[in-house]
């Protein structure tokens, strides 16, 4: 840190690590590091005995996280929060396993949940249920119900709904239902469990179809296009705001600066009615 240089007010939340404190406050300046703030952090909150934390930025009314790395520099990412709406950005303490992946609070079972789909996809595969039992077991592709009546696809989608599975597919189709509430699956562990999968391998998700699109890029050196409808309030543009978030961390992770800088200045095609999603 160089003397002489302004300190701002930096407030981290500890994300039910510490039952002390809801909010802590330290002082930092621009090229404060993640890291000289995370030690002044756990250190007040006597938080020892070898765990690993991370810093994580994230957007409240989006539901999106951004993991910094020990060198980033927090006060100028919370600078370059809009004034209208800073009052959605926190920063998070969270905690990691000895891989470094984030350990979330509260989300545990929503990853059980995704194992015990797999599970019986996998069984379903193999012939272990009947058609009736997988209908019980799994409705996750509209597809496979062999009653195709207005009715009961609507009883499938408002039985997803009630469990908070908004997705669902309709063969190659994404379907969703605007849950008007944040649910905790948009963060880098869903993103992860998301990449380099089946489809019948997860859950219905949109960052499945973000994956699909990207890794059909690559392998076919081809445009990718995703059409993006429904009616006005029903999630179109927090819908390309997930697609768009997924693609550029597979971009990162792919160091494919070109389509990264080309998403990130697609901030107009938001705004369109009927949005359209373009991977060069």
């Amino acid at each position: 840190m160089m003397a002489g240089e302004a300190k701002y007010a930096i407030h981290v939340h500890p994300d039910g690590l510490s039952d002390i404190s809801t909010v802590e406050t330290v002082m930092a300046a621009k090229h404060s590091t993640a890291a000289e703030i995370l030690d002044k952090v756990t250190s007040r909150l006597d938080m020892k005995g070898g765990e690993s934390y991370v810093l994580v930025e994230v957007h409240q009314q989006r539901g999106e996280e951004m993991v910094l790395a020990r060198s980033d520099f927090p006060v100028q990412r919370m600078l370059l929060w809009p004034k209208y709406s800073q009052h959605s950005y926190k920063f998070v303490l969270r905690q990691t396993d000895k891989d470094g992946v984030v350990l979330y609070h509260g989300t545990t079972k929503w990853q059980a949940k995704l194992d015990e789909d797999s599970t019986h996809r996998h069984m379903a595969q193999k012939g272990f249920f009947s058609p009736s039992e997988l209908m019980a077991a799994d409705s996750s592709d509209l597809c496979s119900i062999s009653s195709l009546t207005q009715d009961k696809l609507l009883e499938v989608l408002k039985k997803r709904f009630m469990e908070n599975k908004i997705y669902t597919y309709s063969g190659d189709i994404l379907m969703s239902i605007n849950p008007y509430k944040f649910l905790p699956i948009y963060n880098p562990k869903f993103m992860t469990i998301y990449q380099n999968r089946k489809k019948e391998e997860v859950d219905p998700h949109i960052y499945a179809v973000a994956d699909s699109a990207f890794s059909a890029m690559v392998a076919d050196k081809q445009d990718q296009c995703i059409v993006i409808t429904g009616k006005s309030g029903s999630g179109k543009t927090q819908a390309t705001h997930f697609l768009v978030h997924h693609t550029l961390a597979l971009c990162q992770k792919s160091y494919m600066t070109g389509v990264e800088l080309m998403l990130v200045g697609c901030g107009p095609v938001l705004e369109v009615r009927k949005l359209c999603l373009k991977l060069t």
